[in-house]
């Protein structure tokens, strides 16, 4: 009697502990990965906070790892750049909405625990959008290279199209040198 009482003990506990959890806690986490694709791949990829402070990054293809939330019942938000040497750069905006695991879930197993401070207070209520970037960066327009008298090196790949059509080719072996 006293083996069976113990298990009950414990088995209320857990319940109550599982009851006292925010349920988009306990499925979604308090953060999200954010996969980031190029075309073409290798961009650096630099993430900014609300306060534009620089915070992370790579090299696509990768993944971020970002936070859901900033604060009690405050989502988080990110501006995602993507630049690679002779493309034009791209910045996506990534901000929160409410989920359906905080609204839905919370009614059947957080409650008003997990409503009002626990999925709030870890920033699980909220989902991420885009979950997913993928950006084609286009060649740089010949109007973002510098004029002057200036010497700029690129490998082919980053001169824009407009400007590879004007090339010549010197130092060729022909048998002229």
């Amino acid at each position: 009697m006293k083996f069976l009482k113990r298990y009950l003990i414990f088995g209320l506990v857990g319940l109550v502990g599982f009851m006292l959890a925010g349920c988009a806690s306990i499925i979604l986490g308090t953060t999200q990965k954010v996969p980031v694709n190029s075309n073409p791949t290798g961009a650096k990829v630099t993430v900014y906070d609300s306060k534009n402070m620089a915070i992370g990054g790579g090299t696509t293809p990768c993944s971020l790892s970002l936070s859901r939330g900033s604060g009690f019942f405050s989502s988080a938000k990110y501006r995602i750049v993507i630049e690679k040497p002779g493309y034009e750069k791209r910045e996506v905006k990534i901000s929160g909405s409410v989920n359906g695991w905080y609204i839905a879930g919370n009614l059947v197993f957080g409650g008003l625990i997990g409503w009002l401070i626990l999925d709030p207070a870890t920033g699980a209520m909220w989902s991420l959008s885009p979950d997913d970037v993928k950006a084609s960066l286009s060649t740089a327009s010949s109007s973002q290279l510098r004029s002057g008298n200036e010497l700029t090196v690129m490998l082919l790949e980053q001169v824009p199209m407009d400007y590879r059509n004007k090339m010549i080719l010197i130092g060729a072996n022909d048998g002229s040198i």
